[in-house]
């Protein structure tokens, strides 16, 4: 992928518009919420759920990759120096009654929504690049969620049928 920076890879200039810079990094933010809240389940189910909370660890590592893959891309692109994600003050939930089967599905249910929701953006971002590079990593991002989204459906069936 081509930069902006003189001397790094080329002068040349990508040009990509504002929307989707600023979409990609409203992305960075989603994967920021994402890496928390797969953390998140990764310590509510250690010690009752294992293999709940292996998948989240999994997937929050995954998402971990995609931040990094984002800010890259955000980099290549040209996006203005000293532009940083971080995350703002997470809402505080708290889950009603115990941490049980029913309560993991609940959990596995909604982040495969968000999941499904990541692919259908990383699509859209996908259409709206002009750059060739650009276009094949959002593409392989939008399928790295698909595949999130398939195992967190997976096992929600798998403990509902446990």
């Amino acid at each position: 992928m081509r930069r902006n920076n003189k001397g790094v890879r080329g002068t040349e200039t990508i040009q990509e518009s504002p929307a989707l810079l600023r979409e990609l990094m409203r992305s960075m933010y989603d994967e920021l919420t994402a890496i928390v809240d797969y953390t998140y389940g990764q310590i509510l189910w250690d010690s009752t759920l294992k293999m709940v909370a292996e998948l989240f660890a999994a997937t929050a590592l995954t998402e971990m990759r995609h931040y990094l893959t984002l800010g890259r891309l955000l980099r290549d692109l040209g996006a203005p120096f000293g532009l940083r994600p971080t995350p703002q003050g997470y809402p505080t939930t708290s889950l009603q009654g115990e941490c049980n089967p029913a309560v993991a599905i609940q959990m596995l249910q909604e982040r495969r929504r968000d999941e499904e929701a990541a692919a259908r953006n990383y699509q859209r971002l996908s259409a709206m690049a002009t750059d060739s590079t650009a276009k094949a990593v959002l593409s392989t991002l939008a399928r790295d969620e698909e595949e999130h989204a398939a195992a967190l459906a997976a096992m929600a069936k798998r403990l509902a049928g446990s």
